[in-house]
């Protein structure tokens, strides 16, 4: 019954895979942890609409417009935070649609704070879109003692 499935549906196990990727259909897809999200791409988006974010980690700093920026423990990864709390591919920073989303893949989750706001946003095993100013800290709330706090701005 295996031996009638295609070379292509195979699942290549040896190779890495990189979200997001477009499918034989020409959509976006996604992969959470859990499950599989579509994300279908309007083609009337224009490259110079999607806004800069802007990435502040300790002294390092990171301009996102296309593409994705992958975080977490494992020294593969764009963005390194190397805490105990941290998953070796804890989740990914991904341009889509005009907006910006984190995809976390973690046990620990992710914690987002808007700028302004009150209380913390806990992301396991989920995704946010996020919005203007704020800061995300990887596997523990943002008002934990600590200097492993990664500032965003989307502009």
């Amino acid at each position: 019954m295996g031996e009638n499935r295609r070379d292509h549906e195979r699942r290549h196990w040896g190779r890495e895979v990189h979200y997001p990727f477009r499918d034989s259909e020409g959509r976006t897809v996604v992969r959470n942890r859990r499950r599989v999200v579509e994300r279908r791409l309007s083609s009337v988006q224009a490259r110079s609409a999607q806004p800069v974010l802007r990435l502040r980690f300790r002294e390092r700093e990171f301009a996102l417009r296309n593409g994705q920026l992958r975080v977490g423990r494992h020294s593969g990864n764009d963005l390194v935070i190397n805490q105990p709390v941290v998953s070796r591919h804890h989740g990914v920073i991904l341009a889509l649609g005009g907006g910006y989303l984190l995809v976390d893949t973690s046990r620990n989750g992710s914690y987002v704070r808007l700028q302004g706001a009150a209380a913390d946003i806990h992301v396991q095993a989920g995704e946010y879109r996020l919005v203007g100013k704020g800061t995300i800290r990887l596997g523990r709330a943002t008002d934990a003692p600590g200097n492993d706090l990664l500032h965003f701005d989307i502009s």
